[in-house]
């Protein structure tokens, strides 16, 4: 067996003795696996919580769902005065300018219908009334003679009744006029459409009021300029309001 000179240095690749250990970690590297320590435990009874989960801080409203802002109103009948979003709410019933060109509008319709059938009548001296009048000025008298067919103001009561009555009650709640001005006739505490005899009613107090009551008729036309509602008083007696409505094509 060969000895190893004294001063000569060991083989590389001969190992003696047991292996050298590693070389220290340098800075920053990770430490080896075995040295690593154990990773925390849940604590006892409690399930780790789902990745990506976030704790509850109470239940959230349903999806889609907005606060309530105001009941619904009747249905016709906007609500006046509810809370909004900042801006503030237009008033649903109609004003007294669309009121009145609505009334002009329905005025020219029913003259020309009443007319073409009343002239007719008086022309042909059917039922027809004659009166005169004197008239003195300076001394001279005059006498004017007029007739009057009663036949056809019958006929033009009639029509002037039933044209309020019809339209008015309808489920549309609109006469000619008030569908070109965006106006609607319906119950003051429903909403709903105010039916034949409610609308029949409501023409005959206006047409009565302008008979016998011109003064008072007048006052009812004017009484939507500053009523709450723009109700005229044929509105009040029939418990109906006037509102807005987009104009409608004839």
């Amino acid at each position: 067996m060969s000895e190893i000179p004294p001063n000569v240095p060991p083989d590389p690749g001969s190992h003696p003795g047991p292996f050298p250990s590693a070389p220290p970690p340098g800075p920053g590297s990770m430490p080896p696996i075995g040295n690593m320590p154990p990773a925390a435990a849940p604590p006892f009874g409690g399930a780790p919580p789902a990745y990506g989960s976030a704790p509850p801080y109470g239940a959230p409203p349903a999806y889609g769902a907005a606060p309530p802002y105001a009941a619904p109103s009747a249905y016709g009948v906007p609500p006046v005065g509810g809370p909004g979003y900042g801006y503030p709410q237009a008033s649903p019933y109609v004003g007294f300018w669309a009121r009145t060109g609505g009334w002009l509008i329905d005025w020219v319709i029913l003259a020309v219908v009443i007319n073409l059938i009343s002239l007719p009548l008086n022309a042909a001296k059917v039922g027809r009334v004659n009166f005169h009048m004197t008239m003195n000025a300076n001394g001279t008298t005059t006498i004017h003679h007029y007739h009057y067919s009663v036949l056809g103001g019958v006929i033009g009561v009639v029509i002037t009744l039933l044209y309020g009555a019809i339209l008015c009650g309808s489920s549309r709640g609109q006469t000619v006029g008030m569908m070109a001005v965006g106006a609607r006739a319906v119950n003051a505490e429903t909403g709903q459409p105010i039916g034949f005899a409610m609308a029949l009613w409501r023409a005959v107090f206006e047409y009565l009021m302008f008979l016998l009551f011109v003064v008072p008729w007048v006052l009812d036309m004017l009484w939507p300029a500053w009523d709450a509602r723009k109700q005229t008083w044929h509105d009040k007696v029939s418990h109906t309001v006037v509102i807005k409505r987009n104009p409608t094509m004839l």
